[in-house]
């Protein structure tokens, strides 16, 4: 189990003995959210450092330690994909100009592989598809758009009547 306490740490329970399995996740700035890879052996952090400056931290979950150095920048969401081998956020403190931002990282290296995509009207929400070439995102518009990873296409929009704050795949 994942707990978070607001600009202190994550913590990491074993359900079992209700016991904590690792020291504290420190975060030296506000947490915004945590979530576990499928494998369960990572974890996934989103910190804001300033008003528009948010990184992605992963963690070693056995170890308590950080396996990367920060990077990236997410405010609203963050995903693996079912394999765990990438990452994704969705950052709606970037620029004016374009408020909903999706990027896609490789999880072993904290390197760029897809996108920014980039949604006008916001974005609150983005998944990955089962097969991990897709993403989908939903937001403050009245569309959902859905987006080839490696091309970094939109390959199609679904218009909404009123705002679509939440897609996901089947």
């Amino acid at each position: 189990i994942l707990s978070r306490c607001e600009g202190v740490g994550v913590w990491v329970w074993q359900v079992r003995v209700g016991q904590p399995l690792t020291p504290t996740l420190q975060h030296a700035y506000p947490l915004r959210r945590a979530v576990f890879s499928p494998d369960g052996e990572r974890v996934a952090t989103m910190t804001r450092v300033a008003r528009i400056v948010n990184f992605i931290r992963l963690w070693d979950v056995r170890r308590g330690v950080q396996v990367l150095p920060p990077f990236g920048s997410g405010w609203e969401d963050v995903q693996f994909s079912r394999d765990g081998r990438l990452v994704l956020a969705v950052d709606t403190h970037g620029l004016a100009t374009n408020p909903g931002i999706t990027t896609v990282w490789d999880a072993s290296t904290g390197k760029v592989i897809g996108g920014p995509f980039y949604q006008t009207n916001g974005v609150l929400s983005a998944r990955f598809s089962p097969d991990g070439q897709l993403v989908v995102t939903a937001g403050n518009g009245d569309r959902v758009s859905l987006w080839q990873i490696a091309t970094g296409d939109r390959v199609r929009e679904f218009p909404h009547e009123g705002l679509a704050g939440f897609a996901q795949f089947s």
